[in-house]
């Protein structure tokens, strides 16, 4: 018997970046993506790798989500990170505590590796992604990573 309502969280271990007023507020390889049943999936950061200095206290959700404003040279994204209603996972949602959820229409701009990413993060069961990374090594070959849904990563590289 299939349940009428699911939710869970895995790993992203992909390096995901949010740019506001030119400033990165978020620069993270340790998220996890939140799958819940009526709902894209949605992504989840480590309070840690949101720069602080940035952030400041918002009013919180009529749920007692607790929510903060970024504030990025004079503009700011009122209530862009809310963190988890019940970060222990006891209402029957994953343990999230001290990660938290960044607006993706309250940024400028958002990239995935290296890529911008338009409209929604994608969602990893319903697509083959290929991304372009910054290759660490001069040579003649740019390296992209392969995304198979939930298979492993690999590398290709291709000559310029």
């Amino acid at each position: 018997m299939t349940p009428d309502h699911v939710r869970y969280w895995e790993p992203w271990p992909r390096r995901m970046r949010a740019i506001l007023g030119g400033v990165t507020v978020l620069d993270s390889r340790r998220g996890v993506v939140l799958h819940e049943t009526g709902h894209l999936p949605e992504h989840y950061y480590p309070v840690d790798d949101l720069d602080p200095d940035l952030l400041s206290p918002a009013e919180p959700t009529e749920a007692g989500a607790a929510r903060w404003d970024i504030g990025v040279a004079g503009r700011v994204a009122a209530t862009a990170v809310t963190a988890y209603t019940d970060p222990s996972g006891a209402d029957g949602g994953p343990p999230l505590a001290d990660f938290v959820a960044v607006d993706f229409a309250a940024m400028d701009r958002w990239f995935e590796e290296d890529d911008p990413v338009y409209g929604h993060l994608r969602d990893p069961y319903h697509r083959v992604d290929v991304r372009a990374v910054r290759d660490r090594k001069p040579d003649s070959l740019l390296p992209a990573l392969r995304r198979h849904r939930s298979g492993p990563t690999r590398t290709q590289r291709h000559s310029v």
